[in-house]
């Protein structure tokens, strides 16, 4: 299937807004496990759905600390071989405060929040999306287009002329392959890894029901 040729499966991955990672602090190896954002300054916009790991020892043995935000609460569970435990609390710091170790450390830092890339990703989940209400919002619009569409695309395509046409016409249903085939040159060949870059950028921005063609259907999508 190609799956195993380097340059494919890069291909693929670069389409992902996130991928877990890992970095040192201190003597530990925090690994980050999934972004989420809200509108909690104090916490730097970081939200419910942000999950991080690392190995240490508790009660002398290494176990694994799980780190999750959830919509009201922050849980530390810690995974030994023989038993599994489970702290909740309101805040980083009270969830920490429950754990007999690592005293040295606030809980913003042992979760990994304080991580240069950590908060350019949480950044870029605050910018990388929004609704119709905001297609007349020209900064924000082109900050959704570098993230999605930009690196992937013909530098000199008018983007902005798709959303301009559509908020003009009566009908909220386009048909994708030709609209797009309209703001390139002519002769211009859309390939497939581009044209996915399009659909994700146009779900960000608040499209839904993209349909794709299958092999027994001419090549269209209606959005």
């Amino acid at each position: 299937m190609g799956y195993d040729t380097p340059e494919i499966v890069q291909e693929y991955l670069n389409e992902l807004p996130f991928r877990v990672f890992n970095y040192s602090f201190n003597k530990l190896r925090i690994w980050i496990l999934e972004i989420g954002k809200s509108n909690n300054k104090k916490l730097r916009f970081v939200g419910p759905g942000f999950k991080s790991a690392f190995i240490y020892y508790y009660n002398k043995q290494r176990s694994i600390f799980f780190q999750e935000i959830e919509s009201n609460e922050y849980k530390i569970t810690i995974y030994t071989a023989n038993n599994i435990q489970t702290f909740i609390g309101n805040d980083l710091e009270s969830v920490w405060n429950q754990v007999s170790c690592l005293k040295q450390f606030t809980g913003y830092q042992l979760f990994g929040l304080d991580h240069q890339y950590v908060q350019k990703l949480i950044h870029e989940l605050q910018v990388s999306t929004c609704s119709l209400s905001d297609w007349n919002n020209t900064n924000l619009m082109t900050l959704i287009y570098k993230y999605h569409l930009k690196r992937y695309t013909y530098a000199q395509v008018n983007w902005q002329q798709l959303f301009d046409n559509w908020l003009l016409q009566e009908s909220t249903v386009i048909e994708l392959q030709l609209t797009l085939c309209n703001l390139y040159p002519k002769n211009y060949t859309l390939k497939d890894r581009e044209y996915r870059a399009w659909e994700s950028f146009l779900r960000h921005v608040g499209c839904v029901g993209i349909t794709p063609f299958d092999k027994k259907q001419s090549k269209a999508s209606l959005i």
